[in-house]
């Protein structure tokens, strides 16, 4: 047995729970269909401004969309009664949350679209989104984020893995007009901030390789900026391939393509003794 519920509150409320309560799908309105070999269908809309919204404990995923949520589910066999999400449409604005650690070091991708088409595929959750499309990764511990931003994209993701040494987006590929910001706190030690901004025409995200690559394509302009040094700027290169460390911070930058102009501003020094 499944547990469905349709409580009027206010509005017709649609909730769908397996029985360990670790697939949770809700909305305004929805409908359940059970196929052969305890394959689940679940269809909600979204109510009232409030996204319909779909989420899965033991996958580290959620998903929130404002018109249509289409999830199919299947039995976990490593859990009783327990079932995981293996495939979901969403339409309308859509946001897709994989995070994996612990509440003191989580690492979340956050991922906005018009639309998505997650499947899990062996153990990749691939992930195809309609633009335009976001992406943020960040880590709370080692405050730092990465935010992409393109046309349209797919993302692979690690399905079930919540560990603290998994890592939520394996790859990703941004299409048209990509821009990426990676922003890395000043730690406590003698390490400055710093923000690097880049812009192209197609971006591939790689944190699988090792070690983990960023690969920017197109008409390129690159700013970095430190709170030590300054800032920076590269114009005119064609391809740029920024290698990161195991903290996901960046460690160099390579430039293809001519001709190539870098500017750099250093930071005005501070006099001593003024007021």
């Amino acid at each position: 047995m499944v547990a469905v519920s349709a409580l009027a509150v206010a509005q017709l409320q649609f909730t769908y729970q397996d029985k360990q309560r670790n697939v949770e799908i809700r909305g305004g309105s929805g409908r359940l269909t059970q196929g052969p070999g305890g394959v689940t269908k679940v269809v909600v809309q979204g109510a009232d401004g409030r996204p319909a919204y779909a989420a899965a404990r033991s996958q580290g995923l959620e998903m929130f969309a404002q018109k249509t949520l289409s999830v199919q589910t299947v039995p976990n066999r490593a859990q009783r009664g327990s079932s995981t999400i293996q495939s979901a449409q969403a339409t309308g604005s859509v946001r897709t949350v994989r995070t994996v650690g612990s509440n003191n070091s989580k690492e979340v991708t956050e991922v906005l679209s018009s639309g998505a088409d997650y499947r899990v595929n062996g153990n990749q959750g691939v992930l195809d989104l309609d633009g335009p499309v976001t992406i943020n990764n960040s880590n709370s511990a080692q405050r730092r984020t990465l935010v992409a931003t393109g046309r349209s994209a797919q993302a692979i993701l690690d399905p079930t893995s919540t560990g603290p040494n998994a890592d939520p987006l394996r790859t990703a590929t941004l299409q048209g007009a990509v821009k990426i910001v990676v922003a890395q706190a000043a730690s406590t030690g003698a390490e400055a901030g710093s923000t690097y901004t880049a812009t192209g025409d197609r971006l591939v995200v790689n944190n699988a390789s090792n070690p983990p690559t960023l690969t920017l394509t197109g008409n390129l302009n690159i700013i970095g900026s430190s709170d030590e040094s300054g800032s920076g700027t590269v114009t005119g290169a064609t391809r740029a391939v920024i290698t990161l460390n195991a903290r996901r911070e960046m460690e160099t930058v390579s430039l293809e393509g001519e001709p190539t102009r870098t500017v750099f501003r250093p930071k005005p020094k501070t006099r001593t003794g003024q007021r």
